[in-house]
């Protein structure tokens, strides 16, 4: 079956060959979920070190942006020079031509995204070919579970290499929260660098849209500078570590955060409206004051501004405002922000849970306490409290 899989893949190469490949670099516009895809890139059907899906072939859904395919044909190369002999990496989604919608994804719009088959090994611990293989909490094969398992070491060395590259900068790593837990376990253990086993902790995850990935992982690199200057929207957290962006985001910042100060609410609504548009995260701090602004109009666009920053970057600032925001806005900001606070937001769920956070009283319709509740729970259950901890205060 492997043998007929890599000849369809090599036909469809020749096939599509000609596909044409810009003059000018290509150009991610708007968000991962509903943007479009304008000069895009394709990547390759085959090389020495990797194989695309035949079905992502037939769609014609392996396009991209220039550098998402330059940064997915740095990845698999140098995957092959540092741990040769292993078996070809199977790439699956990547994007339409033209961007857009493709079938069952919610994302992949824009040219930033790209899946890809877990790398696999033989019970023995012989390479073998990377099919979409599901795997279970063992990290062994759904489907024949005593012939194929995991080949942590390649896995976790994809993820190494994508969060080196200097083509691309890495904003999801997305896996199952168990393969997620076996990946770390393993990097740990073997003595991988801790400050790349905490940036796995974040960037590995399993965000509430998304299905299990018990057998492919979901990668997406942010917009690089140049794209989001043309309305390249990154969709989620931009990390501190991802320099080039992070830098335009806060050069961004200090020249809009002035006019939150100006005695105009007209200018305070003009720069609040360019930090939510421009998606300036590291801005949050500077939002938060006005909150309780002396004009209505620029306490709602403050209210709209945090939610729409949230990200796993900026949820616990927005956790922290909500503790002395009015019950109405700190149920806003604690439903966008506790799904993706992690660790950061168990202060809250305790408060939420003890009915101590403003989030959860009686001013607060029913079924949005409801709502906090189940976030609050499924939280706590995933970051449980230790038994001597303190008690979850909400000054």
């Amino acid at each position: 079956m492997f043998i007929a899989i890599e000849i369809a893949a090599v036909v469809l190469a020749i096939l599509t060959a000609q596909d044409p490949q810009p003059s000018q670099p290509g150009q991610s516009i708007g968000h991962p979920y509903s943007g479009r895809l304008k000069r895009p890139v394709a990547f390759p059907a085959t090389s020495p070190h990797h194989i695309t899906q035949s079905s992502t072939r037939r769609g014609r859904i392996y396009f991209g942006t220039d550098y998402l395919v330059r940064f997915l044909s740095d990845t698999v190369r140098r995957l092959s020079e540092t741990m040769p002999g292993g078996a070809a990496l199977s790439v699956g989604n990547l994007s339409l031509e033209s961007g857009g919608n493709i079938p069952m994804s919610r994302s992949h719009n824009t040219g930033r995204d790209v899946d890809l088959g877990y790398i696999v090994e033989t019970a023995s611990g012989e390479p073998a070919p990377s099919y979409y293989h599901s795997f279970r909490k063992d990290g062994r094969s759904t489907e024949a579970p005593k012939r194929f398992r995991l080949d942590l070491a390649r896995n976790w060395a994809v993820f190494e290499l994508m969060m080196s590259s200097s083509e691309a900068e890495l904003q999801y790593f997305i896996v199952a929260p168990y393969i997620e837990t076996i990946l770390i376990k393993w990097a740990k253990a073997n003595g991988k660098d801790p400050e790349l086993i905490r940036r796995a902790e974040q960037v590995m995850m399993l965000p509430a849209w998304a299905k299990l990935h018990d057998n492919h992982i979901h990668a997406r690199v942010l917009c690089t500078p140049e794209d989001w200057a043309e309305k390249c929207d990154n969709g989620g957290p931009v990390w501190p570590w991802a320099t080039r962006m992070a830098s335009a985001l806060e050069d961004l910042r200090r020249e809009v955060v002035p006019a939150l100060a100006s005695a105009d609410p007209a200018a305070r609504l003009a720069a609040l409206h360019t930090i939510t548009s421009r998606g300036v995260g590291p801005a949050v701090t500077d939002v938060v004051p006005l909150l309780t602004d002396a004009d209505e109009k620029v306490r709602a666009e403050a209210e709209n501004a945090l939610v729409a920053l949230t990200t796993e970057v900026t949820a616990q600032t927005v956790l922290e405002a909500a503790f002395t925001a009015s019950p109405k806005v700190a149920a806003r900001l604690v439903a966008a922000a506790l799904p993706l606070a992690g660790d950061n937001g168990v202060r809250t769920a305790r408060a939420v849970i003890d009915g101590r956070h403003p989030a959860v009283t009686e001013g607060v319709p029913k079924k949005d306490r409801e709502k906090i509740t189940r976030f609050a729970n499924r939280l706590l259950v995933s970051h449980p409290i230790p038994p001597d901890a303190p008690s979850s205060s909400p000054g």
